[in-house]
């Protein structure tokens, strides 16, 4: 018995942390390829609004709003 409720609570922790998993992967990889003079904040603040905004296969795609990219951009910046 408890081997068949552990397959569904082990498909539903690993579909989460696939979620978790991609998020922190994105976050740490746009982090990395932003120029230092821009700042860790500031990059940080735009890989968040970017999950955010746009779906995983959007990000993945590159199929962005540019005015929205944009818009994330200037936002973070005054943040800083």
């Amino acid at each position: 018995m408890k081997k068949i409720l552990l397959i569904p609570v082990s498909l539903i922790l690993m579909g989460c942390s696939n979620d978790a998993a991609y998020e922190w992967g994105f976050k740490t990889t746009y982090t990395a390829s932003c120029k230092p003079e821009r700042g860790k904040e500031v990059c940080e603040c735009e890989a968040n609004k970017l999950l955010e905004n746009f779906s995983q296969s959007e990000l993945n795609n590159g199929d962005l709003d540019k005015v929205k990219v944009i818009s994330i951009i200037k936002e973070c910046e005054k943040s800083d």
